[in-house]
C-alpha cells in the first residue's frame, strides 16, 4: 500500500523485468532513492492511469536489490513530488500530457529539456564541438552536400538508441547510395566520420553543471560502434583537462536548457550525441572507477 507520509517519487521506465541487474543505471538511481526512504512507483508509456508501487529491502547492492523487489498495482496515480524520465526513445504524446498534469513535480529533466534534447540533432546547438554534420530526410542533399568532400559518414536516424541503424558510407565509391536504407521522409543525421573511433568514444555522464565520471567505451573487432549492446568492451578512463572544460561547458548548457543529468558521447574533443533519455554509464563506471555516481547524482537533483 502507498504510504502517504513519504515522498512520492515515479520513474517512467521500460518494463521492468527488461531492467539489467550488472549494468541498469535505473536501478542504480531507484535503489538510492528507496534507501533514502522515499516511496518508488514505477510507470510505463502505455498506461498513465496506474502505477506500480516498488517495495524491497534496504542497504542492499543493486543486483541483491533486484531480486528483492516486489511491485505492487496502485488503484491510481497520485500526485508525485519527483519524476525521473528514464525510458528509451521515443517518447510519446500522452507522456507530455500526464507530466504537464503532474503540476507540482519536480521532472528530471524538465519537459522543455525532453523537447529540446528528443533528437540527436540537438548537439547542433554546440557547433564548436561537433564534427561536420547535416540533417536530412532527401539522399540528393547527401550526393550534393557530399561531392567533392573526400570524407568517409556516418549516416544515423535522428530519433534511435543503442547503435541501431548506423551505417558507413565512403562517397568516393560507386554506387555508394547502395549501402543505406530508404531514408522514407525520415530525419537521418550525416556526420563525418572519425577514424580514431576504432579506438574507441569517451562516455561522459554530468548533472546538474558537474562531470560526475567517465569511461572508454571501445568497439568490437572489425565494428565502429561504440554502443556496449553492440559488443563494446568499457574500460577505465580520466578525463585529461581540455575534456573535462569541453563537458563542464556543455554541461552547464545543458542545465540553461533545462537538461540536468545526461551522458555525453565523444570521439577525442569532438561531441558525437548527447543522451537525455535513459542515460547509461553508471555501473560500469562505478565499477572501473570506483565511484558511487548515482549518490552524487541524487544529491544534485534533489537540492
Amino acid at each position: 500500500m502507498p504510504n502517504i507520509s513519504k515522498q512520492k517519487i515515479a520513474f517512467i521506465l521500460y518494463e521492468w523485468k527488461y531492467v539489467l541487474p550488472e549494468t541498469d543505471s535505473a536501478l542504480r538511481l531507484i535503489n538510492e532513492l528507496f534507501n533514502r526512504d522515499f516511496e518508488i512507483h514505477i510507470i510505463y508509456q502505455t498506461n498513465y492511469t496506474k502505477s506500480l508501487v516498488l517495495d524491497g529491502e534496504k542497504h542492499l547492492n543493486a543486483e541483491n536489490f533486484l531480486s528483492s523487489c516486489a511491485l505492487s498495482e496502485s488503484n491510481q496515480t497520485p500526485q508525485f513530488d519527483h519524476i525521473f524520465f528514464m525510458d528509451v526513445p521515443p517518447l510519446l504524446d500522452c507522456t507530455f500530457n500526464f507530466l504537464e498534469q503532474q503540476s507540482n513535480a519536480k521532472i528530471h529533466n524538465s519537459i522543455n529539456g525532453l523537447k529540446k534534447g528528443a533528437k540527436k540533432s540537438y548537439t547542433q546547438n554546440f557547433n564548436n564541438h561537433i564534427p561536420f554534420s547535416l540533417v536530412t530526410n532527401r539522399i540528393e542533399i547527401i550526393d550534393h552536400f557530399t561531392k567533392n568532400k573526400e570524407h568517409q559518414w556516418i549516416l544515423k536516424p535522428n530519433i534511435g538508441y543503442g547503435g541501431d541503424d548506423i551505417y558507413f558510407i565512403n562517397t568516393n565509391e560507386d554506387n555508394w547510395q547502395h549501402s543505406i536504407p530508404d531514408l522514407d521522409n525520415k530525419e537521418w543525421i550525416l556526420q563525418e566520420f572519425d577514424e580514431t573511433i576504432k579506438n574507441g568514444d569517451t562516455r561522459v555522464l554530468v548533472c546538474k553543471g558537474e562531470v560526475l565520471g567517465a569511461m572508454k567505451r571501445i568497439p568490437k573487432k572489425g565494428s565502429i560502434l561504440s554502443n556496449m549492446k553492440q559488443g563494446a568492451t568499457a574500460h577505465a578512463y580520466q578525463l585529461n583537462n581540455k575534456e573535462l572544460s569541453i563537458c563542464k561547458d556543455i554541461a552547464i548548457q545543458l542545465q540553461k536548457d533545462g537538461i540536468e543529468m545526461a551522458a555525453l558521447d565523444l570521439i577525442g574533443l569532438k561531441l558525437l550525441e548527447i543522451n537525455i533519455y535513459s542515460p547509461g554509464g553508471i555501473a560500469r563506471i562505478n565499477q572501473l572507477n570506483l565511484l558511487q555516481v548515482e549518490k552524487r547524482m541524487i544529491d544534485l537533483l534533489l537540492s
